[in-house]
């Protein structure tokens, strides 16, 4: 049997952001997949709140976690009615999540109201990429788990994006993403870990990791 990860440890806490990085192939969208309960593992263990996640509670811990995958495909309809929809799906949604919050969300991330009425096959993979992200946002999560959420930005937007993090960070959220892009780590990322092979190479601070990036960060004035 193939082992594609081996002796990782990732905790993801209120109000920080943990980046994965590493070559292409290396297990980060595995990861992520597997600690939703996506992906079956074989051994280890995965903790919510303090307990161990059996088969019954990955549907609380999804919603409180959703994740936006690096392609989430066009969506069949428009945003609003996929809004509507998640609504339904997560009846705990506190007060004040919703199509005002989407809305907002959608603007600070480069979009505008009308993306959220055109038809998914319409949107470019990065216009849908940010209008899921938008929309697993305006749910008001506790969590959110992104895969790749730069891919295919220009280096504004991606600045931008990293902005947009750091604030969900400061409310509280914690964020989860899995990355090539260094620029996007360096300027939002609290913590990061490094895969290669599946196997946890390194972890700590950007500027442990990557301390180009994060100068290069500075001087754009992205942190």
């Amino acid at each position: 049997m193939q082992v594609l990860l081996r002796d990782v440890t990732v905790t993801l806490e209120p109000g920080r952001i943990v980046g994965v990085t590493g070559p292409s192939g290396s297990g980060k969208s595995t990861l992520l997949r597997v600690l939703l309960g996506l992906d079956l593992r074989s051994a280890g263990e995965i903790r919510f709140d303090g307990a161990t996640v059996g088969d019954a509670d990955w549907p609380t811990v999804r919603r409180a976690a959703p994740m936006v995958r690096q392609d989430p495909g066009a969506p069949p309809t428009s945003a609003m009615d996929l809004l509507s929809d998640a609504m339904a799906w997560n009846a705990s949604a506190p007060t004040g999540a919703g199509a005002d919050a989407f809305r907002r969300h959608l603007h600070d991330l480069g979009l505008d109201a009308a993306h959220a009425d055109r038809p998914g096959p319409e949107l470019s993979g990065g216009e849908s990429r940010r209008l899921r992200t938008a929309l697993a946002a305006a749910l008001s999560p506790r969590f959110l788990v992104l895969d790749e959420p730069s891919a295919g930005l220009d280096a504004a937007t991606s600045r931008r994006l990293a902005s947009w993090l750091r604030v969900r960070a400061d409310d509280g959220v914690g964020v989860l993403l899995a990355s090539h892009d260094e620029a996007l780590l360096a300027r939002c990322a609290h913590h990061l870990i490094v895969l290669y092979d599946g196997v946890m190479h390194a972890e700590g601070a950007p500027a442990e990791i990557i301390p180009g990036a994060v100068a290069a960060a500075r001087e754009e004035g992205g942190e």
